[in-house]
């Protein structure tokens, strides 16, 4: 089994339901015996058949333990099958065994569960010699068979959700892959879109400058200082570029990431930015936080670049548990649909960008805009983000 703090989806509702069948066989059986003489054998399966099932429905993540440990599954199968054997193969008791058997193939490896499944049959037979009870068909084939079966079913549940387990991180990779791809083709369009420009500028502006120094050197003096500053910010866009190229910490929470990001923007612009990011938020998917931090990125750089003065407002939310609402809404210039199309078609890739990336991850775009209005743009994923576990 994979080594997991919880239990994939499917495997820990196969367990739930299997401890809730085995407590219902530990009542039934506890009903049965109701008047007979109650020995220390039947208290102590009945014990420890009532304690490993509410700890497996309370706490499914020390199940881990079991499958690190096969041993521990063999000394509560001990127990019970003692308790069996003692009060006889025809007792209530047997019905605890059953479920227990279905639990055995799902945590245990097919080795150890094996052995512990042989270890039960050899008690069972044993048992069986004991009391003489081979005339009772049922008791001596059907239940050996049942149990055998949901051993077996069990082994196929668990290879099944392993199997779905790496063919997801099989599609997780080939993501990530398709995504750094995507990446180089973001970058080339940031280049094109904010370094060319001011390359371009840069370039201009100092052709002019033999001329005027010359001719009008108050007029030079200020073309050299706008060049001073095109080249600081050329500078600066890349040193931005360079920054998004560093693979970001998968340590960091989606909280930090997404504030971090709004403070180093409110810091290089000097604008201010209205923060409400809830400090518990985070994904175990480092495509969702990777993609989410560089979208928050795109967003606000848009709004430097295009709203113009106004107010900007950031906010990290989760309006069910599994999904995360993440917003971007200032109170600029805003455009329409038809300008934001042209905006696109003529090199200006943010929005875009943002839906694109989006889109790998499996989230929804919501953007919008209207002249004088503003603009909101609205992040919505599942935590898990394309693929759910």
């Amino acid at each position: 089994m994979a080594d997991v703090h919880t239990p994939p989806r499917l495997l820990a509702s196969v367990t739930q339901t299997a401890f809730v069948v085995r407590l219902v066989g530990l009542l039934a059986a506890l009903a049965l015996v109701v008047g007979r003489e109650l020995t220390p054998a039947i208290l102590i399966g009945v014990v420890a058949a009532g304690l490993t099932s509410y700890v497996g429905l309370a706490r499914p993540e020390y199940l881990r333990m079991v499958s690190k440990h096969p041993s521990l599954a063999l000394v509560d199968l001990a127990l019970m099958a003692t308790a069996v054997a003692f009060t006889g193969v025809d007792s209530p008791l047997v019905l605890v065994l059953l479920p227990t058997a279905l639990l055995l193939g799902l945590w245990v490896d097919r080795i150890a569960g094996g052995i512990v499944i042989i270890c039960l049959l050899a008690l069972y037979i044993l048992s069986l010699l004991t009391t003489g009870t081979f005339r009772d068909f049922v008791v001596t084939a059907i239940v050996p068979f049942v149990f055998v079966v949901l051993w077996l079913l069990g082994l196929v549940i668990a290879r099944a959700v392993e199997g779905e387990r790496r063919a997801q991180g099989a599609v997780r990779d080939a993501i990530a892959s398709a995504a750094a791809a995507s990446e180089r083709t973001a970058i080339a369009r940031e280049i094109h879109d904010s370094m060319a420009k001011s390359l371009q500028g840069i370039v201009m502006t100092s052709a002019a400058l033999p001329s005027l120094v010359e001719k009008n050197p108050p007029d030079a003096r200020e073309r050299a200082h706008e060049l001073q500053v095109m080249a600081g910010q050329a500078v600066h866009q890349m040193r931005q570029i360079m920054s998004s190229l560093r693979e970001r910490s998968s340590d960091q929470s989606l909280s930090s990431a997404v504030a971090e990001v709004a403070m180093a923007w409110q810091s290089t612009t000097g604008r201010e930015i209205e923060l409400t990011v809830r400090q518990d938020l985070d994904t175990e998917d480092e495509a969702v936080r990777y993609e989410l931090v560089h979208c928050v990125t795109e967003a606000l750089d848009n709004v430097h670049r295009h709203a113009g003065p106004c107010r900007v407002a950031l906010s990290l939310e989760s309006p069910s548990p599994d999904r995360l609402l993440l917003t971007v809404v200032d109170d600029g210039v805003g455009m329409t649909d038809t300008a934001l199309g042209a905006a696109a078609r003529a090199g200006h890739h943010g929005v875009s960008g943002i839906r694109e990336r989006m889109a790998r991850i499996g989230g929804l775009v919501e953007v919008a805009s209207a002249p004088g209005q503003g603009t909101s743009v609205m992040l919505n994923i599942h935590r898990e983000g394309l693929i759910e576990a």
